[in-house]
C-alpha cells in the first residue's frame, strides 16, 4: 500500500470513529464561519513538451457544521462537514500564457477536542475532501494531439490542527490550519488535469447549539 493510500485509509478510518463517538454520546451542534490564506501547490503545463510547478498564497473562506460529544472529563469528539472555497492561484507559463486554478472542496471529517481550560481548546481533525479545481489557460494546451480538460475532482484526505478561544459557553474564535493532501502530478505524455494540494491558515467564529 503506497502513502497516499494508506493516508486515504487513515482519514477515512478517523471519520468513520468520530461518527461512532457522536452517536454513542449525547452532545452539541454548531456552525463556524472562517476567513484567511490558502497556499496551493500546483503543477501545469509550461510548453507542449515540459511541465512546470508553482505556489501560490491567495485568499480562501470556509463555513461548517458540526455535532461533537463529551467523551471522557475535557475531550469531545464528533463529525464535521463542510464548504471550503480555496481561491484562484495563478502561474505564468511559457508557451500558454497564465493558468487559473480555481479550487473548492466539500469535506467531512472526524473532530477532537481537548479543553485546556474554560476558555482555552486545542483540537485536531482528519477526513476526506472532494477536491475539486476548475482549470484555464490563456491559449489552448495541446499535448499529442489531444486537447486539456480543464476540469478535474478527486477524493484528497484532510489533517487539520487549531486552537479556539471560548468566549462564553456558545460562542469561541479560533484559528486553524488545515492541509488538503491533493495529486497534483502530470506528464507530458497524455493530457492530464490534476487537483493541487491545499494548506490553508484561518481565523474563525464559531457558534454552538445549546
Amino acid at each position: 500500500m503506497n502513502m497516499k493510500k494508506l493516508t486515504k485509509c487513515i482519514a477515512l478510518a478517523a471519520s468513520l470513529s468520530a461518527a461512532g463517538i457522536s452517536s454513542a454520546y449525547a452532545g452539541n451542534s454548531y456552525f463556524e464561519g472562517a476567513t484567511g490564506m490558502a497556499l496551493h501547490d500546483s503543477n501545469y503545463y509550461n510548453t507542449s513538451s515540459t511541465t512546470a510547478s508553482g505556489t501560490d498564497a491567495v485568499s480562501a473562506y470556509r463555513f461548517a457544521y458540526g455535532y461533537v460529544s463529551d467523551v471522557k472529563n475535557k475531550v469531545s469528539g464528533g463529525l464535521e462537514f463542510s464548504y471550503n472555497y480555496l481561491g484562484e492561484a495563478t502561474y505564468n507559463t511559457k508557451s500558454y500564457g497564465l493558468v487559473n486554478e480555481k479550487t473548492y472542496a466539500w469535506a467531512l471529517a472526524g473532530v477532537v477536542n481537548y479543553d485546556l481550560s474554560k476558555n482555552w481548546t486545542v483540537f485536531g481533525k482528519a477526513g476526506m475532501a472532494l477536491l475539486t479545481t476548475d482549470t484555464s489557460y490563456d491559449q489552448t494546451v495541446s499535448i499529442n494531439n489531444q486537447y486539456y480538460d480543464a476540469d478535474n475532482a478527486d477524493f484528497a484526505p484532510l489533517v487539520g490542527a487549531g486552537i479556539r478561544y471560548n468566549i462564553t459557553d456558545q460562542l469561541g474564535i479560533d484559528a486553524t490550519v488545515t492541509h488538503y493532501v491533493g495529486d497534483s502530478s502530470i506528464s507530458t505524455s497524455d493530457v492530464e488535469a490534476a487537483v493541487p494540494s491545499v494548506t490553508t491558515m484561518m481565523v474563525g467564529v464559531r457558534y454552538a447549539y445549546k
